[in-house]
């Protein structure tokens, strides 16, 4: 009687294990640009909103007031700086009324009796392509660490007004510093912009947009202080310039020129592109490449000068 021929077990040999390894990672090559592009394409709509809720934020804030938050606010005298900015102004106008209420505006951001008014994240802050909340300063402030942000506003072109600060009360963007004084131990301040004043058209000029942080930066004054402090000097946490000298940062990494062009220059977490909200609330890309001269018409609110195309 012959005996039955035993079945030789199925599986994988070495050639046919190797080649769906090789396809395997083929595949994967393939989906891995694919996945990114999806992520970065979400990441930009969601920076995107975060900019149109910032500008609707300014403009209800100028149809409430009659004029346009500054900067920051302040006396004028430089040893008194240390109030609210505008990321504090603007609150009630982004559903934060009760982080707003926790604010003294009459108070400095050093002496604010409630930590968490310094310390509370606004979503519409953060672009998720960087970072996202919640996020605190890392040293400086004064010890009072605080929640940041991604964006700063535009003051101009900081060629045409080259002494004080970038915000300085001479400043010739959308945001600048306001007039005031100290009075009888209270603060009187009035902003000195308003929708009105941008007389080169709302849609030729910045209102605000992201602001270049390199990685070693992130969290660290003054470059990068809490979106809320006032009290830090230069001010770069909160406003950013554009024009000759003050090109778009061509990437996250970029410190052409060193620290003192670089930190107050608009950059972006977006490959090739930086992202403003304009005046009329509209929010566009601008390639990193676009002509310094060009920057400067849009970062200027009043030179009557026309805006090429970018």
């Amino acid at each position: 009687m012959s005996r039955p021929t035993p079945r030789s077990q199925g599986g994988f040999t070495l050639i046919e294990l190797l080649v769906v390894i090789a396809i395997i990672a083929i595949l994967i090559g393939l989906l891995l640009p694919a996945v990114q592009k999806v992520r970065e394409a979400a990441n930009r709509t969601s920076c995107t909103n975060n900019l149109k809720q910032i500008g609707l934020a300014f403009h209800n804030y100028d149809l409430n007031h009659g004029a346009l938050p500054p900067t920051r606010i302040c006396s004028q005298q430089p040893e008194q700086f240390g109030w609210a900015t505008w990321a504090v102004l603007i609150l009630p106008y982004l559903e934060q009324d009760n982080l707003h209420g926790l604010w003294n505006l009459q108070l400095t951001y050093q002496n604010q009796p409630n930590a968490l008014a310094r310390t509370t994240s606004v979503p519409a802050y953060y672009c998720p392509a960087r970072r996202s909340p919640p996020q605190l300063s890392v040293s400086g402030d004064g010890n009072r660490f605080g929640a940041l942000s991604d964006y700063a506003v535009c003051s101009g072109d900081r060629v045409s007004y080259p002494s004080g600060y970038l915000d300085d009360d001479t400043a010739n963007g959308a945001i600048i510093q306001p007039k005031g004084s100290i009075s009888a131990g209270a603060l009187q301040w009035r902003s000195q912009t308003s929708i009105k004043s941008i007389t080169d058209g709302t849609s030729n000029t910045f209102l605000a947009g992201e602001k270049h942080v390199i990685k070693a930066e992130l969290g660290r004054p003054p470059v990068d202080s809490s979106v809320y402090n006032g009290d830090t000097n230069p001010p770069r946490h909160i406003g950013r310039v554009a024009g000759p000298g003050f090109s778009l940062a061509r990437s996250p990494a970029d410190v052409q020129g060193g620290a003192g062009r670089y930190q107050r220059n608009f950059g972006s977490q977006h490959p090739g592109t930086c992202q403003f909200v304009f005046c009329d609330g509209s929010v566009r890309s601008v390639q990193v490449t676009v002509s310094e001269v060009t920057l400067a018409r849009l970062a200027v609110r009043n030179d009557g000068q026309p805006v090429p195309d970018f």
